[in-house]
């Protein structure tokens, strides 16, 4: 099976709770929203095969790799997922809490960032994931997140991001960090002891 991949590399996990850990990346192209803070550009690629794709994270060295995008779920990824488990991989899933979990993910670390209408996201993804992301900054962040936390209850930690400059080429950096933006995020933090700052580390130290 062939899929369409934005980008591939080898890099440090740049946030939530495995910050700092090498993994290899695989970002799949395309998105089923089309948010106008989005830092990446996903939406090129090339149709890589899962055999190509399994070989280049094997020479990476890294034991846990990254399915990112875009939205990697709309994407039939159940049988990368599965030659990766197969593999004993640590897959880390990316995803925006729109689309169900495939079940081979059920032993992984699932990444949620929501950030559609509350009516769009998926109950057990949001329920469920390891780790959610909001994100700080954009009108109404603050309403949201309270709205996202009281309704479906989250069992997995709870960090919020600052949204930072995004859509443009190159590797990312410290200029792309908006200061009052960390700020209310440090402040929310603060005032609500359950949740993490999540600041994007990869934009800090200026690596991919």
């Amino acid at each position: 099976m062939d899929y369409l991949v934005n980008e591939t590399f080898y890099s440090l996990k740049g946030e939530g709770a495995y910050t700092g850990f090498p993994m290899f990346f695989i970002r799949l192209s395309g998105c089923n929203l089309k948010c106008h803070f989005c830092d990446t550009l996903h939406q090129t690629g090339e149709f890589r095969s899962i055999e190509n794709l399994m070989k280049e994270v094997e020479e990476s060295g890294t034991d846990r790799v990254v399915i990112t995008g875009g939205e990697p779920l709309i994407h039939n990824i159940v049988p990368l997922c599965e030659a990766l488990d197969a593999e004993d991989y640590c897959i880390h899933l990316e995803t925006n809490g729109t689309i169900p979990i495939p079940a081979v993910l059920a032993r992984h670390w699932i990444a949620c960032s929501p950030k559609s209408d509350i009516e769009t996201l998926n109950s057990d993804t949001i329920t469920n994931a390891n780790e959610l992301k909001f994100l700080v900054g954009e009108r109404g962040w603050f309403d949201y997140i309270d709205k996202v936390v009281e309704k479906f209850n989250p069992i997995g930690t709870l960090y919020v991001m600052p949204v930072s400059v995004g859509g443009h080429p190159g590797i990312r950096g410290p200029k792309d960090i908006i200061e009052e933006h960390v700020r209310l995020a440090v402040e929310y933090c603060l005032d609500h002891p359950r949740f993490a700052l999540c600041m994007q580390m990869h934009k800090v130290l200026g690596v991919r």
